[in-house]
Protein backbone atom coordinates (compact mmCIF):
# COMPACT_ATOMS: atom_id res chain seq x y z
CA UNK A 1 0.00 0.00 0.00
CA UNK A 2 1.36 3.55 -0.65
CA UNK A 3 1.45 6.06 1.77
CA UNK A 4 2.49 10.04 1.51
CA UNK A 5 5.76 10.84 3.59
CA UNK A 6 7.47 14.07 3.38
CA UNK A 7 11.50 13.92 2.73
CA UNK A 8 14.08 15.60 3.87
CA UNK A 9 17.72 15.90 2.07
CA UNK A 10 20.57 17.61 3.83
CA UNK A 11 20.34 20.49 1.62
CA UNK A 12 17.14 20.87 3.46
CA UNK A 13 14.81 20.83 1.03
CA UNK A 14 11.60 19.07 1.54
CA UNK A 15 9.06 17.49 -0.48
CA UNK A 16 6.06 14.75 -0.34
CA UNK A 17 6.13 11.43 -1.85
CA UNK A 18 3.57 8.61 -2.58
CA UNK A 19 5.87 5.73 -1.50
CA UNK A 20 5.59 2.36 -0.50
CA UNK A 21 5.51 2.02 4.03
CA UNK A 22 8.72 0.30 4.02
CA UNK A 23 10.57 2.65 2.20
CA UNK A 24 13.35 5.18 4.43
CA UNK A 25 15.40 7.33 1.54
CA UNK A 26 15.06 8.18 -1.28
CA UNK A 27 16.58 10.25 -4.29
CA UNK A 28 15.66 14.50 -4.16
CA UNK A 29 14.26 15.63 -7.08
CA UNK A 30 16.21 19.11 -6.32
CA UNK A 31 19.26 18.12 -5.85
CA UNK A 32 19.73 14.46 -6.35
CA UNK A 33 21.11 14.19 -2.77
CA UNK A 34 19.55 10.97 -0.54
CA UNK A 35 16.39 12.29 1.30
CA UNK A 36 15.23 10.60 4.61
CA UNK A 37 11.74 9.92 5.50
CA UNK A 38 10.39 12.50 7.64
CA UNK A 39 8.07 12.57 11.03
CA UNK A 40 6.37 14.80 10.01
CA UNK A 41 3.11 16.88 11.96
CA UNK A 42 -0.65 15.42 11.35
CA UNK A 43 -2.40 18.85 9.31
CA UNK A 44 -6.08 18.45 10.08
CA UNK A 45 -9.10 20.74 11.34
CA UNK A 46 -12.23 20.37 12.17
CA UNK A 47 -15.22 22.62 10.47
CA UNK A 48 -16.81 24.78 12.94
CA UNK A 49 -19.71 25.13 11.10
CA UNK A 50 -20.21 21.10 11.41
CA UNK A 51 -20.76 21.81 14.96
CA UNK A 52 -17.01 21.44 16.46
CA UNK A 53 -15.87 24.81 17.74
CA UNK A 54 -12.63 25.56 17.70
CA UNK A 55 -10.65 27.75 19.82
CA UNK A 56 -11.28 30.85 17.44
CA UNK A 57 -14.97 30.98 18.17
CA UNK A 58 -14.70 30.77 21.89
CA UNK A 59 -12.14 33.58 22.12
CA UNK A 60 -14.54 35.63 19.71
CA UNK A 61 -17.59 34.36 22.12
CA UNK A 62 -15.37 35.25 25.24
CA UNK A 63 -14.12 38.97 24.08
CA UNK A 64 -17.84 39.68 22.14
CA UNK A 65 -19.32 39.02 26.08
CA UNK A 66 -16.61 41.01 27.83
CA UNK A 67 -16.58 43.48 25.54
CA UNK A 68 -20.24 44.47 25.97
CA UNK A 69 -19.26 45.10 30.35
CA UNK A 70 -17.14 47.66 31.34
CA UNK A 71 -14.07 46.05 33.27
CA UNK A 72 -12.29 47.32 36.74
CA UNK A 73 -8.93 48.12 34.58
CA UNK A 74 -11.50 49.81 32.12
CA UNK A 75 -14.24 51.23 33.01
CA UNK A 76 -15.14 52.76 29.97
CA UNK A 77 -15.32 49.66 28.21
CA UNK A 78 -12.51 50.44 25.80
Amino acid sequence: MLLLFDFKCPNGHVEERLVDRELRTTKCKSCGEPASRMISPVRCALDPHAGFPDATDKWTKRHEVEGRKPSESNPNGW
